[in-house]
């Protein structure tokens, strides 16, 4: 979700993204309405598995989505943690992440309509960069820890033209140790980062 929203891509996801819905596969033949699941079986289990109904609520028998028992395809078993009124109540649900994602996307004009340059392209662990800004605005800097151990990437700036003084966190999925100090010892055009396991942060370029 933050790479779908922070870079120069058109943002556009399936329903269900939003909350962690996920891929429910027939495991019989008899339950596959899909045609393309009925002629495969069973190498091909067709599609019904990811159209299962939306999760609306926790409330029992088909997730706020129908009064009926028995809708086309099934209810996910997951319905009862994972779906919309759930998820709006918590504050760090992935629901709520993606919607400040897309508020961030809204207000940023560096985010739906600034350029895109790659930063720290060897890391094979962390994906760095920086969406650079049209005029009046700040650069927006995003970096995401793709692996299971804490990462710190030293980035620099050089390459975007951008001398940065400092940043201010405009969203993070974990809580991050302090920043490094932009304004003493290191050349004003490099940050760095430290990130938690799989951590995602998105901050302005002061």
């Amino acid at each position: 979700a933050t790479i779908l929203y922070t870079t120069r891509s058109t943002a556009l996801t399936y329903y269900g993204a939003e909350i962690g819905m996920t891929t429910h596969t027939p495991t019989r033949r008899e339950d596959v309405r899909d045609p393309i699941g009925i002629t495969g079986w069973p190498k091909e289990k067709g599609r019904d598995g990811e159209r299962t109904p939306m999760q609306w609520t926790a409330d029992p028998p088909a997730a706020g989505f129908s009064t009926n028992p028995h809708t086309w395809l099934p209810i996910g078993a997951d319905y009862p943690t994972v779906n919309v009124a759930t998820e709006t109540a918590d504050p760090n649900s992935l629901l709520n992440w993606n919607r400040t994602l897309i508020a961030l996307r809204r207000a940023n004009p560096a985010l739906h309509d600034g350029g895109f340059v790659l930063l720290d392209p060897a890391n094979p662990s962390v994906l760095s960069y920086v969406r650079t800004a049209p005029a009046g605005s700040k650069p927006i800097l995003i970096s995401l820890n793709f692996t299971a151990q804490p990462q710190t990437v030293h980035l620099d700036l050089t390459a975007a033209g951008i001398a940065a003084h400092g940043l201010k966190l405009l969203l993070a999925s974990d809580d991050l140790p302090a920043f490094a100090c932009k304004d003493c010892a290191q050349p004003p055009s490099t940050v760095d980062l430290p990130l938690p396991p799989y951590a995602s942060l998105i901050a302005e370029v002061q």
